[in-house]
């Protein structure tokens, strides 16, 4: 027969084990969640960067195609600017994305604690409408990879089920379950521009090195009369030129990390969460960014 001890020890170790269970999960989530918030702080680190190495470029190609004429020169430079401000309304925007996804998957971790804000889900839903109508803003630039957009979309396994733990907040399961397509299809959106603005931050790249080669060490060694005092200058010029080139390898590590982050998203909805996997590819996000940064230095 079973005494009433023995049924309250095993309501006990039942009670003990659900909590330990749930502080699991809700610590799950929490680090995902930052793991999501450090890769949008360090991607807009790099659209930062990514922006100033434009400008770099395009004032290189202003100079090595400068003319004697004063009007052809004006209207090559307002060319230049025209296409330079599209490219900086698209950064902008797609910084503007990034930071209310960041917001999302911070209420996200309002949602995951027991005592969440009852405004908590209406604020992920406020969230969502901005981001959503920042698509169709990024998608209007011209500059938008939209055959990239569509391809990705098209490749991309949509999310069947959600797998979260049942012993977290059903208001976090809730919101999960009803935006999971829509913010695939956001990350989707980011992985497109991101791959579209590493792939052309990688050719400015290659462009400045090759036209401050030419113009700064080229045509000085050219001469032949590079003197002892200029010689130390001379050598740490070539060296921080020539090293652009790996800042460019590291960019195109940062092409997949993209990818990872969308497909950590996926896994995590799914319940195949990895903090060893989420902490690697936030290292090598952060690897990425002070790379690009160092190059703007």
């Amino acid at each position: 027969m079973v005494t009433k001890r023995r049924l309250w020890s095993v309501f006990l170790v039942l009670i003990a084990t659900t909590t330990i269970a749930g502080c699991g999960s809700t610590k799950r989530i929490r680090d995902f969640t930052q793991a999501m918030t450090d890769y949008t702080s360090a991607l807009d680190k790099l659209l930062i960067a990514s922006g100033k190495l434009r400008i770099e470029s395009t004032s290189e190609q202003l100079l090595r195609d400068d003319t004697d004429n004063s009007e052809q020169d004006v209207q090559q430079y307002q060319r230049t600017r025209d296409v330079l401000d599209q490219r900086f309304k698209l950064l902008s925007g797609l910084r503007s994305h990034i930071r209310l996804l960041g917001s999302y998957f911070s209420v996200l971790t309002e949602l995951a604690d027991s005592n969440a804000p009852e405004n908590a889900s209406k604020n992920a839903g406020v969230l969502v409408d901005e981001i959503k109508a920042l698509n169709k803003t990024l998608r209007s630039n011209p500059t938008f990879p939209e055959a990239r957009y569509e391809a990705l979309k098209g490749a991309a396994v949509p999310i069947f089920r959600i797998a979260v733990s049942s012993r977290i907040n059903r208001a976090l399961r809730e919101e999960l379950n009803l935006r999971k397509e829509t913010i695939q299809n956001e990350l989707l959106l980011q992985q497109s521009l991101l791959e579209a603005v590493i792939d052309d931050t990688k050719s400015d790249l290659e462009d400045l090195q090759e036209r401050r080669e030419n113009r700064i060490l080229v045509q000085t060694y050219g001469t032949g009369i590079i003197d002892s005092g200029q010689q130390e200058i001379w050598i740490k010029q070539r060296q921080d030129i020539l090293s652009l080139r790996n800042t460019v390898f590291e960019l195109e590590e940062a092409s997949k990390i993209a990818k990872e982050f969308r497909q950590i998203y996926e896994d995590f909805v799914q319940g195949q969460y990895s903090a060893d996997r989420i902490k690697s590819v936030t290292d090598q996000m952060q690897a990425v960014t002070q790379a690009a940064e160092k190059a703007i230095e």
